[in-house]
């Protein structure tokens, strides 16, 4: 048998096998066939949605803006954090783990005037000392820091404190913020610790 004849003969069983296949029903075992006007129905149902289903969509809605907000948040905020001051410029970072310290250590490291020190310290002090107020108190004396760096830190902190620990003494941070909104170096910072408020202090 030739290829061609071969091939015709493949393509005519096929054909006949799919004639002879079984068609699925048009509806379910033991159902019955829709009318128009059922099927007129069905279409309006689906194509549209009773109030309470567009209230559960709006309120399902909402919910992810927020945790898409909450996470975006605390995604930048946390890269913030592993920014180690040691760089050799303005865009030459280090990232360095972010681990705890003694509130003694703090206070060295603070004492001995390092800006490099002192803005990773506050960052470990955020992210695991208990006392928030401390740690709050020390952000807003040091947020007219010379070096940049060392505000933005600070800004940043208030984020976290508010993050980690729901609280924050809003009369004592506000006007540190809003004094760090109108500096050009730590606007940016300031203005995410403004949205982390939004979130996180409820």
């Amino acid at each position: 048998m030739s290829a061609m004849t071969a091939a015709g003969k493949y393509n005519s069983d096929l054909a006949n096998e799919s004639a002879t296949q079984p068609r699925c029903p048009a509806s379910p075992p033991g159902g019955r066939q829709r009318n128009g006007s059922e099927a007129g129905e069905q279409e309006l149902l689906l194509s549209s949605p009773s109030p309470f289903m567009n209230t559960m969509a709006a309120a399902a809605g909402a919910k992810i803006r927020c945790l898409c907000q909450a996470i975006s948040h605390w995604t930048c905020q946390s890269n913030a954090a592993h920014r180690s001051s040691k760089r050799t410029g303005e865009n030459q970072m280090k990232y360095e783990k972010i681990e705890p310290i003694s509130r003694e250590e703090a206070e060295a490291i603070i004492c001995n005037g390092d800006p490099e020190a002192i803005g990773l310290t506050l960052i470990r002090l955020a992210y695991h000392h208990r006392d928030w107020r401390w740690v709050q108190d020390l952000c807003i004396g040091l947020s007219e820091h010379e070096d940049k760096w060392v505000r933005r830190n600070c800004a940043t902190c208030f984020g976290h404190l508010a993050r980690i620990h729901r609280k924050i003494d809003l009369e004592k941070v506000n006007p540190v913020l809003r004094r760090l909104l109108n500096d050009a170096d730590a606007h940016g910072w300031a203005e995410d610790t403004v949205e982390d408020f939004k979130v996180f202090l409820k």
